[in-house]
């Protein structure tokens, strides 16, 4: 399994990489072995982190957007709420 990591405001330390090779690995022995290639970005933003992991196996590819919202206000929640407003 080849594995891309790259970090957006976020510095890609050793024990950070072999933390996601783990969880990785789990995913690996849950599709019996199929996973060809992986490329995670990880990013963090002012009241957020995420995880973009782009997943390709022998049968599919998988793209998963994990979103973790820090612990914010009520006030924070509602003025970052506004800031993602899709445009119509």
């Amino acid at each position: 399994m080849r594995l891309e990591l790259t970090g957006r405001q976020v510095e890609i330390t050793p024990i950070l990489r072999k933390k996601v090779e783990k969880k990785l690995a789990k995913l690996d022995r849950l599709l019996k072995g199929g996973i060809v290639s992986v490329q995670a970005v990880l990013a963090q933003e002012k009241y957020m982190r995420r995880a973009e992991i782009t997943v390709h196996t022998t049968l599919l590819t998988l793209a998963l957007d994990i979103l973790m919202l820090l612990a914010l206000s009520d006030r924070d929640v509602r003025a970052w709420t506004r800031a993602r407003k899709p445009l119509p």
